[in-house]
């Protein structure tokens, strides 16, 4: 994240914040009311569902131009879209079957691929299988890998058979997709592996979609223009046309919405900072715009390696976080609009515990704990144990990122206030991702992890993805946490199909990590947008890849302004 440097002085610090020369850039008459220009900062590299890099940019384009079976809407609820309902054990089209299976039907609703061509089942059962061909160069297969099998009995009928007892088998009827058969079955057997090189997905003429929009224009570094689907039969879009335009400076994106130059900004558009900025100066100019803050899933945190004796003690880790002034921190370097985490899984997650004990600030207590486990104060105020070793620990994170840069001496200040020697070590991204945290390189590591509607943290605290050599470092357990009753609510929580029952066990296994602390949370993002008035239902979800903004694109019209 990038934006305007602030220094920090003190225990928390004097926030300096330098206001932002937004560039003069020309306004535009009020465009017309059927078409609405959003600015964004990044360029998708691929528009096709499951290809590409998994770039949130990429996954905002595409939702206006393909729907899948199900999405989540801006409530965290799961809605039809292409499908005719959500498929439950109650209305009968989830059912179980002997030796631990499942099996799933989905019915679709009348839908036609942009080119006219009739959408069927045919084309997700085609889409599955070519996902779980190795050769395809798909983002994931994580939840392909649960069915054994899946036909088409009728053209509006699909039928999935899952291997094991999976939860989450009614949010879509598969990951990525579909994918129009008729246009990609000859290219997929003739080289399965060129699927993201052909102009499908890159090439307006060659992009055939089934959702609201369609592809008619992409000029690179520049705009992506969308227009209204006209063989679109699932609802009728409002706004006849979406313009994309890219403006890789933030400080120019940021300029573009003061002077009217477009009508919004999205998720994956300016940085926080620069929106609390631009709230100030819409409020000062009395802007016809709104900044919105919306709630996200992307967890802010620090894991701490616990081969490192420093951590081994449970009362130090406690300590640490007793130590922070975390309110204060998003007071000071947000303006209070991103919430503190005291847990792993987000607020608006149906599991979240808003009950379980929280780490408010305690220095006090912090000390006793620190004397608990043999760490007092020395000559100079840095904690010493029996040997006489100083509390020095190391914290990294990405370098160049301004905003943990600034937490970084906020963290330094606030721990320093009970002795803690903190030393910053930031590396570049694909060494810090690609080398420290995989091969658990590091005393404390800040970073965030985007969470799914559906977490549980079975890949972050289960003891076999610890990464080490015998694994051949995969896994994201980078703290190295293990512990039994972790291990077996992890593993059940997917298989368990009652949502009550799965909702306590995950509320156990946050009462584990706020008793254990392996990770020591942060904050949650929230994702910034900018909106003129009276463009309706403008609904961001914090929900990222699973449901940007444009989840209900068909949705959106312009009002009076």
């Amino acid at each position: 994240m990038t934006g305007v440097r602030r220094t920090c002085f003190a225990a928390l610090g004097t926030i300096v914040v330098a206001s932002l020369g937004w560039p003069a850039v020309p306004g535009r008459a009020a465009g017309p009311r059927d078409e609405v220009v959003i600015g964004i900062s990044q360029e998708p590299d691929i528009l096709v569902p499951g290809l590409g890099g998994n770039l949130a940019v990429s996954s905002e384009v595409i939702m206006a131009l393909f729907v899948a079976g199900a999405f989540w809407n801006d409530e965290l609820k799961l809605a039809p879209v292409a499908a005719k309902e959500i498929p439950t054990l109650e209305n009968g089209q989830w059912k179980l079957l002997p030796g631990g299976k499942m099996q799933v039907t989905w019915h679709l609703k009348p839908s036609k691929w942009s080119d006219g061509v009739p959408v069927d089942a045919e084309d997700y059962v085609f889409t599955h299988r070519a996902i779980m061909n190795d050769k395809v160069p798909v983002i994931d297969r994580v939840f392909e890998k649960h069915i054994e099998n899946i036909y088409a009995p009728a053209p509006d009928t699909i039928v999935v058979t899952y291997k094991d007892h999976y939860a989450y088998a009614n949010t879509d009827v598969i990951e990525w997709g579909p994918w129009p058969r008729h246009l990609l079955e000859k290219a997929y057997h003739d080289n399965p592996g060129g699927l993201d090189k052909l102009p499908f997905g890159s090439d307006p003429q060659a992009t055939i979609g089934n959702g609201p929009y369609r592809l008619v224009s992409w000029q690179k570094g520049s705009s992506i223009v969308a227009e209204a689907n006209p063989n679109y039969t699932l609802d009728t879009p409002r706004v006849k046309r979406i313009v994309w335009r890219v403006v890789s400076d933030t400080n120019t994106l940021g300029a573009n919405m003061l002077s009217s130059a477009i009508d919004a900004i999205s998720p994956i558009g300016i940085t926080f900072t620069q929106g609390v900025q631009l709230e100030e100066q819409v409020a000062q100019r009395r802007l016809a715009q709104k900044v919105l803050f919306t709630p996200g899933m992307v967890w802010e945190h620090i894991d701490l390696n616990l081969n490192n004796p420093r951590f081994r003690d449970k009362r130090v880790r406690q300590a640490l976080l007793y130590a922070l002034d975390r309110q204060a921190l998003v007071d000071a370097l947000f303006g209070g609009k991103q919430a503190v985490a005291n847990s792993y899984l987000p607020p608006k997650h149906y599991a979240y515990d808003a009950s379980m004990p929280k780490y408010t600030h305690n220095p006090e207590r912090a000390k006793q704990l620190f004397a608990e486990a043999g760490w007092t104060p020395g000559p100079d105020g840095i904690l010493r144990n029996v040997q006489g070793e100083r509390y020095t620990v190391a914290i990294g994170t990405t370098a160049g990122n301004r905003v943990r840069e600034d937490v970084e001496q906020i963290l330094q200040n606030q721990w320093r206030q009970v002795g803690v020697e903190l030393k910053i070590s930031n590396q570049p991204a694909r060494v810090f991702f690609g080398e420290t945290t995989r091969h658990r390189g590091f005393d404390m590591a800040m970073y965030a992890w985007v969470q799914k509607p559906t977490e549980d943290g079975e890949t972050l605290f289960t003891t076999d993805n610890i990464p080490s050599a015998q694994n051949a470092y995969n896994g994201q357990n980078f703290p190295g946490f293990s512990n039994p009753e972790m291990d077996r609510l992890l593993r059940a929580v997917p298989t368990e199909l009652d949502q009550a029952k799965r909702v306590a066990m995950l509320r156990r296994t946050q009462a584990i990590l706020a008793e254990e602390l392996p990770v020591l949370p942060l904050y949650f993002r929230a994702d910034v947008t900018v909106v003129k008035n009276g463009f309706q239902n403008w609904k961001p979800t914090g929900v990222g890849h699973n449901g940007q903004v444009t989840w209900n694109a068909s949705r959106w019209a312009w009002g009076a302004r």
